[in-house]
């Protein structure tokens, strides 16, 4: 199970340095289904690892000048709110048990994976909808404040609820909102991924001492590995060709 596990967390760095997003989708099945966290363990340790691979992932992207740190700016701080509220006090405030249906029981960690199915499925047909991304910035109109502020709360909130980066959201607003070149949304969204991460990390602050911290650590190593396979990858592949892979 172990060897199968390690395959996985390279696979998610792997995903993440490639296209900037992807890393929960695939780490928070990995950490329930084959290692048994529940949903609520499961999204706090997702949280940890995004946020160290992708703060990882975004310094090679800015050393390479494929981070925007306006778009950066501007989406960070909502969504570091939106992650913050959610992780302090929505999760914890849900109670274990939600309702019944005969002898089913509809639960906590119910409601967290089936969100986190439906967001996941929507994402890919989204991106597979999209036209493609443009090959170079262009100029765009100024982002209203209000609007960019309602997109951050939101995107951080969801992504705060299941325990996800948000990449699998930040990219088509990066692509589509405000017309970026598909490598530099990547490294965009890694930058957004690991502020609105660590932060959201903090709110899980009381879990802490019931999660594995020797598996925890073992697949931060391994994402990274990923990661920087990824990276390598993506200098080799068209931006148009990343959507797609997205």
């Amino acid at each position: 199970m172990f060897v199968l596990g390690a395959a996985l967390f390279i696979l998610v760095g792997l995903t993440m340095g490639l296209i900037g997003a992807g890393g929960s989708i695939l780490l928070l099945p990995i950490l329930v289904f084959l290692f048994g966290f529940d949903a609520t363990q499961g999204t706090a340790a997702s949280l940890i690892l995004v946020g160290v691979t992708a703060l990882a992932g975004a310094g090679i992207r800015h050393r390479e000048s494929l981070v925007d740190w306006r778009a950066v700016g501007l989406l960070t701080p909502a969504g570091i709110v939106g992650v913050f509220a959610v992780r302090m006090w929505v999760v914890p405030a849900l109670p274990p048990e939600l309702g019944r249906l005969g002898s089913w029981i509809f639960t906590r960690d119910d409601l967290i994976l089936g969100t986190f199915a439906v967001v996941m499925t929507l994402a890919a047909v989204s991106m597979l909808r999209q036209g493609a991304a443009p090959e170079a910035d262009s100029a765009t109109a100024e982002p209203k404040p209000v609007q960019v502020t309602a997109l951050g709360l939101g995107v951080g909130a969801l992504a705060g609820f299941v325990g996800a980066g948000g990449g699998f959201l930040w990219i088509p607003a990066l692509v589509k909102g405000m017309n970026m070149e598909m490598k530099r949304a990547v490294g965009t969204s890694l930058a957004i991924i690991a502020l609105n991460s660590l932060i959201g990390v903090l709110g899980d602050f009381s879990r802490f001492g019931s999660l594995p911290w020797w598996l925890v650590g073992t697949a931060a190593c391994l994402t990274l590995v990923g990661l920087v396979i990824g990276q390598a990858l993506s200098r080799r592949l068209p931006g148009a060709s990343l959507q797609p892979a997205f």
